[in-house]
Formats: structure tokens, C-alpha cells, sequence
């Protein structure tokens, strides 16, 4: 039966057994501060308490309602279940303990969350801590589609990973001043990560569902890193919407994003490969630098206005598709490259450069001012007409094989042997 009256703290121990409770306090009337010791701790029904929650024991199950003005403390040796609910407090939840833990209930407050032992989600969760969350490693859900939010308020989060390759989350949501992350994030619908990123370890980051993944800040490396790869796979169901991913400073190593569409709003730097497999739409002025290469299988062009792209490669071959459309020109368009250079149609409102060893172009080039090209091996301008308002410059080495027209309103001009095809 239950237990309640004027408040009054309460305290249980026993040295062997089971403790076995109903309700402790009523939501009319709740208990003091609740001290349960004991080997084995069992509540089938409430724990409510205008002072704090300590519980301590081997295998701890609690009812569908834990609820304390202050502070929950719970330490266990063994199994900590805590069923489907919500707990409510004001100060800090704190697990403590060999002993993992099976969570299906909600933990908000506005202290903080902590929790040692290995965290299984059993269903719809969040966990938002104001003053910070302290989770183990890894997290995963019981079974497939989960939902789990995770808001450390302003302050940071670090976790190795969340779900897996056969147990992914479903709606996965994480909100934090920034994300130290060192390995898989995993959903089966879609997940937003709403901080900056910082990764030590080859990492992947996939989305199965049709809302896909959004990163809305930068991805870093860590310092003292050496350039974790990253894998952003949102299939062929759903977007993939990040802002920078690397930095000049502190390279990535080789990048993949995959998705229906590809939202970028920021640079990406790696000392490796560069691929983007899905149409690519920019935000900004955007660099893609893939030491090894770059390679984009669908079409890249702006969102609205005119913006420049930059694609360099300092040992690879940049393979691209078109770099602007008719209807969606880029602003100028430059491509350096150590090695070939193969892109479709350039089409662009100011000016293209080109600089690589052997650089064959689609069948439309079309800039509002200048083409400029510089290689060191064959240069192949395909049928089609090439249409500027400025100078085409070709220089170089490199000899070149013509079946395309040049209507030029500036100068045409060409250093290396010219074959007309």
C-alpha cells in the first residue's frame, strides 16, 4: 500500500533481500527525501518526494513515476530499469555504477544528467539536462526506430555513438553548445544535429528516412587528430543539409555525402577524396578541396543568386558533372587540379578557370566574361559552341584538340598545338 502524511523523510535498508514498494508518497502529498539501501529494489508504483531520490542497490527496477524537488542519485551494481513515464526534478539525475541501464522514460530538467553504466533506449526519449548531459560512450536503442532527443543546453556534449547499423534510432535529434563526436550516429528516419561537431574518429553520420540529415554547423577534427574520415548518408530517400565540413587548418580525410538532394553551405576540406553523389544545391561562396580528388555525380548549382565555386585537388583527378544550369548559372567557376580535369557543362555569369593536365569539357561553356585554361597535357573542347562576352585564353603545355565553336566579344588565343576535329 502506499505511504504518505505530512512530509517526513524516509529511509529503507536492508543487508540482504529484496525491497519490494508500491507508492511512496501521492502527487497530494509527497514524502520528505526518499533513502532506499538494499540488494535487490523493486517499485511498482510512484516515487514522489519533496527532497531528494537516493537509491542504492544491486538490480533496480522503478515504477512509471519518479518524481523529486531536488536531486535523483542512483547507484547500482546491476540491472537499472526505468519504464516508460517521465521524471520529474529540479536538481541533477545521477547514475552511478557497473550496472547498465534500460530507459524508456523521459529525463528533463533543469540541472544536469549523468549516467555511468551502458544506456539502452526501450522507447520515445529525451533527455535535456540545462546545466549539461554526461552519457556513457555509446547509446542504443532496445529494438530498431527509437525515438531519442538529447539537449545538453549551452553546454557541451561528447559521445562515441548513437545506435548502429542494425539497431539504428528513429527520430534522432541532439541539441548542445558542441558535439564531440568519435564514431556512428544512426537513424532509420532522420536526425538533426543542431551544434557544432568536433570528431576524433572515422566517422559516419546515416539517415534511412525520407526527412534525411541535417547538420546545421561545422564539422571539425579534433585536435591531435590525424583526418578522421566522415560519411554523411542520407540514401537515396533524403537530403543531406550541412554547413563546413573540415577546415584548411585541420583537414578531414576522405568525405562522402550521398543523399536525394545535397543542401552545402560551406566549405569542405580533406587531405584525401571528395565525393557528393546526388544533385548539389549551395548557399554560399563554396571551396571544395579533395586532395585526391573530387568527384560529383549529379548536377551543382546555386540556390538563388549567383555564388562562386572553387574545386581544387592537388593529386586526383575533379570529376564533375554540370557546374551551373541555364536556368541557375554559377558566379565564376575555378578548377585547379594536379591532375585531369573532366567536368560537363560550365555555365556561369562571370569568369572560368581552368588549370590541370589533361581537362576535357562538356559540350556547353558559357561565361559572361573570361575562360581561362591552363594544361600541361591534352586539352579536348568538345562539339557544342563555347559563349563569352570576354577573352578565351588557352595556355600551357599542352596540346589541344578542337571540335567545338568560340564566339568570343574579347580576344581568342591559344599557346599549345591546335588540332581542329
Amino acid at each position: 500500500s502506499s505511504i504518505e502524511g505530512t512530509p517526513f523523510d524516509l529511509t529503507l535498508t536492508s543487508s540482504s533481500g529484496v525491497i519490494s514498494v508500491v507508492n511512496l508518497g501521492t502527487d497530494a502529498q509527497a514524502l520528505g527525501s526518499i533513502s532506499i539501501t538494499g540488494t535487490d529494489l523493486t517499485t511498482t508504483g510512484d516515487l514522489i518526494s519533496s527532497g531528494s531520490v537516493i537509491l542504492t542497490g544491486a538490480a533496480i527496477t522503478l515504477g512509471s513515476k519518479t518524481s523529486a524537488v531536488t536531486n535523483v542519485d542512483i547507484t547500482n551494481t546491476g540491472p537499472l530499469t526505468i519504464p516508460s513515464g517521465s521524471m520529474s526534478l529540479t536538481g541533477d539525475f545521477t547514475q552511478k555504477g557497473a550496472g547498465a541501464v534500460s530507459l524508456a522514460a523521459s529525463i528533463v530538467t533543469p540541472g544536469s544528467i549523468s549516467f555511468e553504466g551502458a544506456l539502452i533506449i526501450l522507447g520515445t526519449t529525451t533527455l535535456q539536462g540545462s546545466k549539461g548531459l554526461i552519457l556513457p560512450s555509446s547509446i542504443r536503442p532496445n529494438s530498431p526506430n527509437c525515438d531519442l532527443t538529447l539537449n545538453a543546453g549551452s553546454n557541451p556534449l561528447n559521445i562515441k555513438s548513437l545506435g548502429s547499423v542494425d539497431f539504428p534510432f528513429g527520430v534522432l535529434t541532439v541539441t548542445a553548445s558542441t558535439l564531440d563526436l568519435g564514431g556512428g550516429v544512426y537513424s532509420s528516419s532522420s536526425i538533426k544535429i543542431d551544434s557544432p561537431i568536433t570528431i576524433s574518429a572515422d566517422s559516419t553520420i546515416a539517415s534511412a528516412g525520407v526527412n534525411g540529415l541535417i547538420l546545421t554547423k561545422p564539422v571539425t577534427v579534433a585536435g591531435g587528430s590525424v583526418a578522421p574520415t566522415l560519411t554523411l548518408d542520407a540514401t537515396s530517400a533524403g537530403a543531406v543539409d550541412v554547413n563546413s565540413l573540415g577546415s584548411a587548418a585541420a583537414l578531414l580525410g576522405a568525405v562522402s555525402l550521398t543523399g536525394k538532394n545535397v543542401y552545402l553551405s560551406g566549405n569542405i576540406a580533406s587531405n584525401a577524396l571528395v565525393g557528393i553523389y546526388g544533385p548539389v544545391t549551395i548557399y554560399t561562396a563554396v571551396q571544395l578541396r579533395g586532395d585526391l580528388g573530387i568527384t560529383l555525380d549529379q548536377n551543382l548549382a546555386p540556390n538563388v543568386d549567383p555564388v562562386d565555386l572553387t574545386l581544387q585537388a592537388s593529386n586526383g583527378t575533379v570529376n564533375v558533372k554540370n557546374l551551373g544550369t541555364d536556368m541557375s548559372p554559377l558566379q565564376n567557376i575555378s578548377i585547379v587540379s594536379a591532375g585531369p580535369i573532366k567536368p560537363g557543362n560550365l555555365i556561369c555569369s562571370g569568369g572560368v578557370e581552368l588549370s590541370g593536365t589533361t581537362i576535357t569539357l562538356g559540350s556547353n561553356v558559357t561565361a559572361s566574361s573570361y575562360v581561362k585554361i591552363t594544361n600541361t597535357d591534352l586539352l579536348t573542347i568538345s562539339s557544342g559552341t563555347l559563349n563569352l562576352t570576354g577573352d578565351f585564353t588557352q595556355s600551357g603545355t599542352g596540346a589541344v584538340s578542337l571540335a567545338a565553336s568560340i564566339v568570343a566579344s574579347g580576344s581568342i588565343s591559344f599557346a599549345g598545338a591546335l588540332t581542329i576535329t
